[in-house]
């Protein structure tokens, strides 16, 4: 029996709050239960400023929350809403949050039951009506505990979930709808996943099978079925001038239940740091070991200028365009002689070039192997450049040993790289080692599902 609860209608949507349903035509849009209590909230008072405080009461009650997980949840609702633009809440900065489009409300909610009035009978009950009635509230509770446990939000609280080792991050959401602010959240969801590539004991689905569920309205149970993770990181940034701002949230997906969520606020310069931060507070909530201190980046504080130029050559990158990420690269150096990322990206953009015949190989793959030494010269624990030193040292210069050896130890310092792996997997069959190949594609389609089925 459903409890009762007004109707909402905006857009092409639907929300029964009583049936705890939001619909789109015949289509139910999933949404987390505290997601859905955040959208109920803001349909009540359509056009008017909610407080972030008046949410944080009104959803979470006396339990203590950072206001990070009101975010996530509202970039929740906006994403199951495909709500780029803005064009249903508004965030009212330091404040809160306001619904923009016009509600009709479809049905009110109904009051509260009536208490039935005590009887004479029940008005001075015997000893041994006493001991009925004790016997019938013991029955009750128990029946309520029951009804309790078949609540997956209950019954995970009370029996906490066995966290896996599995892993799948949701593109970050931009907070602005600026489509140079996109580009740079995507930018940031690549150096989080290579920062928990970074550590061996997770196992760290790749970019190219979660980019399926941009937009998608699957919920985080379904997603985590296809993608096989036992948990999902889904999360915002937001930049201002050299600010960035990043909250992520862990969720256990088989159950949906929010695990831990954080905010962190650093200087453009050291955001690939603040990146490094983020992956280890994940790895301790899921209870896995850290990476040994010698693999862990040395804390360093980059030029705003050259952080800035890296990261739209990462989004040329993202784009096809190898020549202008390139120059943006180069930008990056000529600014910073020592950031080594950039030496990489640029080995990696010659590799394409050369390996394609877009640039002759005798120009391309000494460039790329120049970029490379420099990137594993300035930080010898990039497992991207010793991954671009073995293609180059494979395709090449025929160097089987030395390619074999900068394979291990890329994987040896990022094991969820499925592409790493893959090449790797064709370097062992071309030198005979079948059943090595084989079990190296198997780790492949581990992290990578999706893409390497399109590739293979």
């Amino acid at each position: 029996m459903s409890r009762p609860g007004p109707k909402y209608a905006f857009g092409p949507f639907q929300m029964d709050v009583g049936e705890c349903l939001l619909t789109r035509g015949s289509e139910a849009i999933p949404l987390t239960s505290k997601a859905f209590a955040v959208l109920s909230v803001l349909l009540e008072r359509p056009g008017h400023l909610v407080e972030k405080q008046t949410l944080l009461a009104r959803v979470w009650g006396d339990t203590a929350v950072e206001e990070a997980v009101l975010s996530v949840n509202v970039a929740a609702i906006r994403r199951a809403l495909a709500d780029n633009g803005n064009r249903y809440i508004d965030t009212v900065p330091k404040h809160g949050y306001r619904f923009t489009a016009p509600v009709e409300v479809l049905a009110a909610g109904e009051g509260a039951a009536e208490t039935a009035n005590p009887t004479p009978e029940t008005a001075a009950p015997t000893a041994g009506r006493q001991r009925g009635r004790w016997l019938r509230v013991v029955a009750a509770a128990a029946v309520v505990l029951l009804a309790l446990l078949s609540i997956p939000a209950t019954r995970a609280r009370l029996f906490p979930p066995k966290l896996g080792n599995s892993i799948a991050v949701l593109p970050l959401q931009s907070l602005s709808d600026d489509p140079e602010q996109r580009h740079f959240a995507d930018a940031m969801t690549d150096l989080l996943l290579t920062d928990l590539g970074r550590i061996p004991q997770l196992r760290v689905v790749s970019r190219q099978s979660v980019l399926q569920y941009a937009g998608s309205h699957k919920d985080l149970p379904q997603i985590a079925r296809e993608l096989k993770v036992d948990t999902i990181v889904e999360g915002t940034v937001r930049r201002e001038g050299r600010r960035v701002r990043i909250t992520a949230q862990l969720i256990h997906a088989p159950t949906d239940r929010h695990l831990w969520a954080q905010s962190y606020e650093r200087d453009l310069g050291d955001a690939l740091d603040m990146q490094q931060e983020v992956a280890e507070s994940i790895a301790r909530e899921i209870g896995v070991q850290l990476a040994p201190a010698s693999q862990k980046r040395e804390a360093r504080h980059v030029s705003p200028a050259a952080r800035e130029a890296f990261l739209r050559g990462l989004s040329f990158l993202d784009a096809g365009d190898d020549g202008k990420a390139t120059q943006e690269f180069r930008a990056a150096i000529a600014i910073d002689p020592n950031y080594g990322p950039a030496y990489t990206k640029i080995a990696g953009a010659y590799f394409g070039g050369g390996f394609f015949g877009f640039v002759p190989p005798k120009e391309a793959f000494p460039a790329m192997k120049e970029a490379a030494l420099k990137a594993i010269e300035l930080d010898d624990t990039d497992a991207e450049a010793h991954a671009t030193l073995a293609s180059e040292k494979l395709h090449y210069e025929w160097d089987w040993a030395g390619a074999e050896r900068e394979f291990r130890r890329s994987l040896e310092l990022n094991p969820s790289d499925a592409d790493v792996r893959h090449i790797y997997a064709h370097y062992l069959l071309t030198v005979g080692r079948a059943q090595e190949s084989l079990a190296q594609m198997d780790r492949a389609f581990e992290t990578d599902p999706v893409g390497l089925d399109t590739a293979t």
